[in-house]
């Protein structure tokens, strides 16, 4: 984690100092500030041509007394015109640049002899035939404009601030805006892919393990990308999709779904209804909150602009959402003190700064420059990666679970498959472990044998001494026959009652006789005293049976076998074995 923090820094440090470069004191090359020389004029209706501008020719203003009309900027987009009389000496083509934010524009040049040439801004252009590098619109001024006649820009923006332009050389442009935005664009392909990587991965793992935390997390990545997209103009230069939608909606529509998402992936993550009531209501009311300023400023940006709230309300209101969102994590890690939480919080620590920068910077609260942008993309990235890492904490914590469960549920299988009196295995655990040994044999043709075993007049024995010590004879006997069954994958259990019985997978008959002659002698060795026995002491009778599994047999055959042997151990006197015959039912 160490490595990811130093390489983040390092990228931050390369960043900045290119985007320092980039932005030098009095960015206007060779052509003076452009806004005492501008003069603009409102256009109520949105419906004037050039004519109608230029008849309202002394209703002008300056430009530096532009504020904002303070109307719903949703319904009621402001046209601005702008006139412009420069006057430059510089033999270089020159470019007027506007913002994305700007929902169309035009540019009209009118030469000294009358003449008038017109080109519009149709939203970013694709990359391949933008003619200089600009993450908003631009288009070059026609030949001649900076010399003589006049030049309108008519713009159609939803925020005034953002209808203000820029007239740019050439020169200009290459030393300075192309490589601060290829810096721009690195970032975003940096980041963009990260978070697509991230995405498409973590929605292969919630498919594979059927987590939702993981889908949660795919569906946050790639809302990211796509927020990512619609930002940096790229969304508007590989698809029509400016034609659809205005520009900032669209930003604010995939905004909010990433943050819709980041909710629902933290409220997974850390069980924040259960974990923390309180502060999954404030994660609830604050997110709430960021819904409300981005319908605001989607609604009325001029209103907020003219009461200077602008700049203010979106950073304060993501801000205060990702604060809350790093409270979360803080309160998980103070609590349970987990990797998983103290990986969120760093995770949420650089999100706040990023998210906080691109937001200061979308709305002019800082100098939107190619920094803001590398700084918020690095540190969406980070915040990508470190929430990436505790979700593999939580990977961990669920397989270590998983693993929890499983043991407490075979301990749990195990005390129910055990006998508590002998604690041999059950009769259940038997015929579980029979089925599976019957196919196995089957299917390999080999012999499989089953010794069953009976205390000889145990009932009277019962009667005699009483329950409690029977109990114990039944113990001991248990332990006699148990130690004559060498192979670990040989089995012993209690049958029921006075039965016991072992099941000898690959034996022969005669290897089973062998098993439970043993078994006979080892109980009688015991000497248990046994007044109402004819042989004083507690014995066994013992049935054995073994054969080769065969299709269309069913498993009880072969115990069937071995208790009819056991029966006539019995009527032949007891303390003995008999060997059963193949003649079972199927």
């Amino acid at each position: 984690m160490l490595r990811i923090a130093l390489l983040f820094v390092l990228l931050l440090v390369m960043s900045t100092g290119s985007a320092s470069a980039a932005f030098p004191a009095g960015n206007v090359v060779g052509f003076g500030d452009v806004w005492p020389q501008t003069e603009y004029l409102r256009d109520p209706g949105g419906s004037w041509t050039l004519d109608d501008a230029r008849r309202r020719g002394d209703q002008f203003q300056p430009a530096s007394t532009l504020a904002p009309a303070g109307g719903l900027g949703l319904f009621d987009p402001s046209t601005i015109w702008f006139r412009l009389t420069p006057r430059a000496v510089e033999n270089e083509p020159w470019y007027v640049e506007l913002s994305a934010h700007v929902s169309r524009a035009d540019l009209f040049y009118v030469t000294p002899s009358g003449q008038i040439q017109h080109a519009r801004f149709e939203g970013p252009l694709p990359f391949a035939i933008e003619p200089v590098a600009s993450s908003g619109l631009v288009v070059r001024l026609p030949q001649g404009a900076l010399r003589g006649g006049s030049i309108y820009v008519r713009v159609v923006t939803r925020i005034d601030r953002f209808g203000q332009f820029a007239v740019r050389p050439e020169s200009w442009v290459l030393a300075y805006n192309r490589p601060a935005e290829i810096g721009r664009l690195l970032a975003f392909v940096f980041t963009i892919g990260i978070m697509l990587a991230l995405g498409f991965l973590n929605l292969i793992l919630a498919l594979s393990v059927r987590d939702r935390t993981f889908a949660w997390y795919a569906a946050a990545m790639i809302a990211f990308a796509a927020y990512e997209l619609v930002v940096s103009g790229a969304m508007s230069r590989i698809t029509p999709i400016h034609g659809l939608l205005p520009y900032d909606p669209l930003i604010y529509l995939t905004y909010l779904a990433y943050l819709a998402l980041v909710v629902g992936f933290s409220r997974s993550l850390l069980h924040l209804p259960s974990a923390d009531p309180k502060l999954w209501k404030l994660v609830r009311v604050t997110y709430a909150a960021v819904v409300l300023s981005a319908t605001v400023y989607v609604v009325c940006p001029n209103l907020l602009d003219a009461v200077h709230l602008l700049p203010w309300l979106d950073p304060i209101a993501s801000g205060a959402f990702l604060v809350v969102m790093l409270a979360s994590g803080v309160a998980l890690w103070r609590r349970v003190g987990t990797p998983l939480a103290r990986y969120y919080c760093i995770a949420f620590a650089g999100g706040i700064v990023g998210i906080v920068l691109d937001t200061s910077a979308r709305n002019g609260l800082i100098p939107d420059s190619s920094w803001a942008t590398i700084a918020a993309a690095l540190s969406a990235a980070w915040e990508a990666l470190f929430l990436s890492v505790a979700l593999s904490q939580h990977i961990r914590g669920t397989t270590i679970r998983a693993e929890e469960l499983q043991g407490e549920r075979d301990e749990l299988e195990a005390v129910a498959l055990r006998d508590s009196l002998s604690g041999l295995w059950n009769r259940r655990a038997f015929e579980q472990q029979l089925e599976s040994e019957w196919w196995r044999a089957a299917r390999s043709h080999t012999s499989l044998a089953v010794v069953l075993i009976d205390i000889d007049r145990f009932k009277a024995y019962n009667d005699s001494h009483g329950h409690l010590l029977g109990d114990e004879v039944l113990a001991r006997v248990a332990s006699a026959i148990a130690r004559v069954v060498r192979r670990t994958y040989d089995m012993v259990a209690r049958f029921g009652g006075e039965e016991f019985v072992i099941l000898l997978p690959g034996c022969t008959l005669a290897d089973a006789l062998a098993v439970a002659e043993s078994a006979r002698v080892a109980v009688r060795g015991e000497g248990i005293l046994h007044q109402r026995s004819e042989h004083r002491v507690v014995t066994v009778s013992v049935g054995v049976a073994a054969m080769i599994p065969e299709l269309g047999k069913l498993p009880a055959s072969l115990v069937d076998q071995a208790d009819r042997a056991l029966y006539e151990a019995k009527g032949e006197g007891r303390d003995r074995t008999a060997v059963g015959h193949a003649t079972a039912a199927t």
